[in-house]
């Protein structure tokens, strides 16, 4: 008889439309972590340009700003998760 393994997953929704999911929320986890979002990015094996599109998308939908990304390549930039961003 096969094993069964239960299994929940939270998904954050605005106005029926989900905003954050389990990789949004791995993704931000991994930048709080790295100070990265290329390196959280290459963690989980997702191009750079999408995690940034996946980041401003849910920013857009809501309304606020989940990281501050400084531009400076390496030993000058990075990223940190804003307040609204841990929650």
């Amino acid at each position: 008889m096969p094993r069964l393994r239960s299994r929940a997953t939270i998904l954050f929704e605005v106005d029926g439309e989900i905003v954050v999911d389990e990789k949004l929320a791995k993704l931000l986890m991994l930048i709080d972590e790295k100070k990265s979002i290329l390196a959280a990015s290459r963690i989980l094996k997702l191009a750079y340009s999408r995690a940034w599109e996946s980041i401003v998308k849910a920013e857009r939908k809501l309304g606020v700003k989940l990281v501050e990304a400084r531009r400076g390549g390496r030993g000058g930039g990075g990223a940190m998760l804003t307040s609204y961003g841990r929650k």
